[in-house]
């Protein structure tokens, strides 16, 4: 059998342990503040990783939530599974959404994990965003777009099994993300019709994961590039709207 990395053991306790509660405690005071993230009253909260033993903990925490005066939790969760539009199309999809139980999860993050095949690939606006007529019959899905910085989990993995999506000049690889980050903002602001719901997002991982290579943060390879590329992207969509021409694809 093959070796994993293995950070720190998986645990999960009884919903009714107290260290349940102890911990809604500690998000409740971040929750109660102005400038949380909510949708409709709700505290958005992210789960990394979907496993069976985690669901009796988020119902817990949802009821706390409950309890501690909101409407409910918001739910989303993270999954290896590419973006039903704005991937190239004819690849294996990753992991299937259905498996979360009904009524728990409010949105899932369409995470592109870091296969060889995902390698300098980059989002891509589907050709029927452009088609007008067709936007007052576009629904929005419960995906989350989920983009990454760039990827290097060299330092904690074998040869064999590491994937390293950060070899090229540091302006290439900057480029790919302000392509794929573009390509989300004008699909959420021009593919749908206009909406003032609080519930669209995008995902990019990660502000300073050091350990995969994933930084929003500047560094001494990539100075300001991606932050300067979240600026840049979403600029050019809120000066220019809908006129812009991303990265299109056939799909």
């Amino acid at each position: 059998r093959r070796r994993r990395t293995v950070l720190q053991r998986q645990h999960f306790p009884d919903p009714s342990d107290e260290s349940v509660k102890q911990h809604y405690q500690w998000l409740s005071r971040f929750f109660h503040h102005p400038n949380y993230i909510k949708v409709n009253g709700q505290p958005v909260f992210m789960v990394y990783w979907w496993l069976p033993d985690n669901v009796p903990i988020l119902k817990e925490l949802r009821r706390l939530a409950i309890q501690d005066g909101f409407p409910g939790l918001y739910l989303t969760i993270a999954m290896s599974h590419t973006h039903d539009e704005l991937f190239v199309p004819g690849r294996d999809k990753g992991q299937d959404r259905n498996q979360f139980p009904t009524g728990l999860v409010n949105k899932t993050v369409a995470y592109p994990y870091p296969l060889k095949w995902m390698e300098k690939q980059v989002l891509q606006v589907p050709e029927s965003c452009h088609t007008k007529t067709t936007l007052p019959d576009r629904n929005r899905t419960d995906l989350i777009t989920g983009i990454l910085a760039a990827f290097d989990n060299t330092p904690r993995r074998t040869l064999e099994e590491a994937h390293l999506w950060s070899a090229d000049e540091p302006e290439l690889v900057a480029e790919r993300f302000f392509k794929s980050l573009q390509a989300a903002i004008y699909y959420e602001t021009c593919c749908f019709p206009p909406t003032t719901s609080d519930d669209r997002f995008i995902l990019i991982n990660s502000m300073n994961e050091w350990a995969e290579g994933m930084c929003l943060e500047p560094s001494d390879v990539f100075g300001y590039r991606f932050l300067e590329s979240v600026r840049k992207a979403k600029t050019s969509v809120v000066s220019c709207g809908c006129a812009i021409e991303p990265t299109l694809s056939s799909s």
